[in-house]
């Protein structure tokens, strides 16, 4: 019985060490983020239209993006924003915001966790899905200095803008080495303490046996 043990132990080691390299089960986040400053607002989105903005995936795994739109403050605000991420032809995300949960100008959070090639150019579209009154302005960076390593080109209305997205995006990105060693070193301990008290455990009962 206690072999059986012993083996389940070793193999949940092994496959413990697994997940965390090469599987990369385990990760960490990291966030890249417009800077909040010098930015303008797009033409008005009417029902149906969208904005695109064309981003390279800086890991395999998009957790989150956030996004800003601007509207006028003094009037009330109703209907949805549809948000969506595709690849060429092929939608791969699509989410609902309620509008009114938005405030003018300011990151909003929407989870995505989706997987996504690494380096691979993507199209995230801010869709105007039912909002016919107060109409929403995607917000956009317009100098390098407060522009996001991830994006590219910003289209509206058909036309490329001077300008990017304002936009976080926050990736979950694998350990790196030293880290994996960190964890892997600390699943081979547990192990062996576990290992070695089994071992403790056998002869003990070996003992007993032969008393017996």
């Amino acid at each position: 019985m206690i072999k059986w043990v012993e083996r389940g132990v070793l193999l949940a080691a092994i496959l413990s060490m697994l997940f965390v390299w090469p599987y990369g089960g385990i990760r960490e986040d990291k966030k890249d983020s417009s800077l909040s400053e010098d930015y303008g607002y797009t033409e008005p989105l009417q029902v149906g239209e969208y904005a695109s903005q064309y981003f390279v995936a800086e890991t395999d795994f998009l957790k989150t993006l956030e996004i800003a739109v601007n509207y006028n403050q003094e009037e009330e605000r109703n209907g949805l924003l549809g948000l969506e991420i595709w690849k060429e032809d092929q939608k791969i995300y699509e989410g609902v915001i309620p509008y009114d949960a938005m405030e003018s100008t300011t990151f909003f959070p929407a989870a995505i966790e989706t997987r996504l090639k690494r380096g691979a150019v993507y199209e995230y579209r801010i869709v105007n899905q039912s909002i016919s009154e107060n109409l929403p302005q995607v917000v956009y960076t317009t100098t390098e200095k407060a522009h996001v390593l991830e994006n590219q080109q910003l289209v509206v209305h058909e036309a490329t803008v001077d300008g990017q997205a304002l936009n976080r995006y926050t990736w979950r990105e694998k350990l790196d080495a030293v880290s994996v060693l960190e964890i892997d070193s600390f699943i081979a301990i547990v192990a062996a303490m576990i290992y070695a008290v089994l071992e403790q455990w056998k002869r003990k009962e070996k003992k007993n046996n032969e008393v017996g």
